[in-house]
């Protein structure tokens, strides 16, 4: 079995798990006593979602950057808003790891904007 909340009876109805995959770093939110009891094995997938986890911190940095908020907002009221700023921004992207996916290139390549990646 393999999932993100483990509902209050599961364990009654599945009299035969051996095996749950959790999908959190920690276990703490588990009836560890009662798997132990019905001999279910546990393991967790610890940084399985790292990645999606970091680009989705990248897409609110650069979205919060460009104010896409306040642009989507002043769309719906089909109001004017400016497109681009005058000057540059810069970003630093700092504990991404050094064979990411491109990140500090991909940010370098918006308008206006400079990005530095930490690593060597």
């Amino acid at each position: 079995m393999m999932g993100f909340c483990l509902p209050p009876r599961t364990l009654d109805v599945a009299a035969e798990l051996k095996l749950l995959c959790w999908m959190h770093a920690g276990i703490n939110r588990l009836d560890a006593d009662r798997l132990l009891e019905q001999g279910v094995r546990v393991c967790n997938s610890r940084g399985a979602n790292g990645v999606a986890v970091a680009e989705h911190a990248m897409a609110l940095l650069l979205g919060s950057a460009k104010r896409l908020v306040l642009k989507h907002e002043a769309m719906q009221r089909a109001e004017y808003f400016p497109l681009y700023e005058e000057g540059t921004r810069a970003a630093m992207l700092a504990g991404a790891p050094c064979s990411s996916s491109g990140w500090a290139t991909s940010a370098a390549g918006s308008r206006g904007s400079r990005a530095r990646s930490t690593c060597a």
